[in-house]
């Protein structure tokens, strides 16, 4: 599949899976009606605590000076209401395991739907509209979308994009919000199957919210000589009513000049 060279959509699906992986790679503890996780990297850093893999999937948490164990011991019972310093620099670098576990079983909850056909994004091109709203619920709650699920790379065609429209209008306008600049960048070329559908979803968004990624990325179209891509926003802007005094920098509009071709 021949993707225009300009697209700034990158391929990140192993780099977030390996983070996935190392983030696994902590301890955890119990407490009355909380649980905790500890970065074994955080652990070495405080320079009193020392984290050290002793069985597998298992890390231990010890002080740095040995004879600190004993007394760190001791201190359990008054942990509450006085805790031992190490207690207090253990309390530090924790954080809730509670987002990371839901992070992780949200993102298995998603990857198991697309392994089937009538959830798969990235074939199917003609999933019910009760699919997508599922997709959709789920996948507002999910971060970096356009670096995994909605990474177009991971697509078998062009056609398959529509997948990706279809779930963000289903969003909350809120969730939605975080995708205008991914959906400006699918105007770099006219001939996409998507192209229009992206023009139409864009033009549902409030127009102060538009402005902003608009004059960026209309700018970065001119610095990089991308006339199609000038093109694209130009529909945008003449479908969404957009004027020259809307913009910040009053040169933003004169750079529709450079555009390539307008619509028929």
């Amino acid at each position: 599949m021949a993707f225009r060279k300009r697209l700034n959509i990158n391929s990140t699906a192993k780099e977030k899976e390996k983070a996935r992986v190392i983030a696994l790679e902590q301890v955890t503890t119990k407490r009355p009606n909380e649980t905790v996780i500890y970065r074994r990297e955080n652990g070495n850093a405080t320079g009193v605590l020392m984290a050290v893999i002793d069985k597998p999937n298992h890390v231990s948490v010890r002080p740095v000076n040995p004879l600190d164990m004993m007394e760190w011991i001791n201190s359990r019972p008054t942990a509450k209401e006085n805790p031992y310093y190490l207690t207090k620099t253990l309390a530090s670098i924790s954080i809730s395991i509670r987002d990371n576990i839901e992070d992780h079983v949200m993102s298995k909850l998603i990857d198991n739907l697309i392994k089937k056909y009538e959830y798969n994004i990235y074939i199917n091109e003609n999933i019910s509209g009760e699919k997508l709203d599922k997709l959709a619920l789920l996948l507002e709650k999910e971060e970096n979308n356009t670096e995994t699920y909605f990474n177009p790379l991971r697509y078998k065609s062009k056609f398959s994009w529509f997948n990706i429209l279809y779930i963000i209008e289903r969003m909350s306008y809120t969730g939605k919000l975080e995708y205008i600049p991914f959906l400006i960048e699918l105007l770099q070329d006219a001939n996409w199957p998507t192209f229009e559908y992206t023009v139409s979803l864009l033009v549902s968004y409030n127009k102060n919210d538009l402005l902003p990624y608009v004059e960026r990325l209309l700018w970065r179209a001119y610095e990089d000589d991308d006339e199609m891509w000038i093109s694209g926003i130009a529909i945008l802007i003449e479908d969404k009513n957009i004027k020259k005094s809307d913009f910040e920098n009053p040169k933003t509009y004169d750079l529709l000049k450079y555009r390539d071709f307008y619509r028929t």
